[in-house]
């Protein structure tokens, strides 16, 4: 909600009080400050990941308030009605964030695809080969083995007498 040049947000009723007792708050950061911030953010990232000096697209800031299904009364002078996505957006977020831009200039498709998959949505893999996992429980077990065998070589360090049990080669590690 915005009222008297702030953000408000609704805040539910204390448990146990009736759910008309809800009230509304200040919001602590403005939602069109954070959208601006992040635009800019987006645009040097864009430049940084590219190396133009130059963004290619127009820029343009939205709000999303995805828990919402309707606008009433008067916007705020910075905030245009088509910059604003509710609930009902989300389900073809894509056509709504199009719309934004000017009609009569077509964006170039590989600066769109760049910033999508470089900039906003950016992927990647973390993953160990076969290989590598066979090293790893290998390093692994053969610490564990080491350290276990120290320590009982170390317990019974002054035994004149030992016996041990274990599988056949297995006293190759203690001699």
């Amino acid at each position: 909600m915005y009222a008297n040049g702030r953000w408000h947000e609704f805040k539910p009723a204390p448990s146990g009080a009736r759910r008309s007792e809800h009230h509304t708050e200040p919001m602590a950061k403005d939602p069109v400050e954070q959208a601006q911030r992040a635009m800019w953010a987006i645009l040097e990232r864009y430049k940084q990941k590219s190396d133009e000096s130059r963004f290619p697209l127009h820029i343009r800031f939205a709000l999303c308030f995805p828990e919402t299904k309707k606008i009433t009364g008067d916007l705020p002078d910075h905030v245009e009605p088509e910059s604003i996505f509710l609930y009902d957006h989300l389900q073809d977020l894509d056509t709504h964030i199009r719309a934004l831009f000017p009609k009569h200039i077509t964006p170039n498709p590989q600066a769109i695809q760049f910033l999508i998959d470089k900039v906003l949505g950016p992927s990647f893999k973390v993953f160990a080969l076969l290989e590598d996992q066979i090293q790893m429980f290998h390093s692994a077990a053969t610490k564990v083995l080491t350290e276990e065998q120290a320590r009982i070589l170390e317990e019974t360090e002054l035994d004149k007498k030992k016996v041990f049990f274990g599988a056949a080669g297995s006293a190759e590690a203690f001699r």
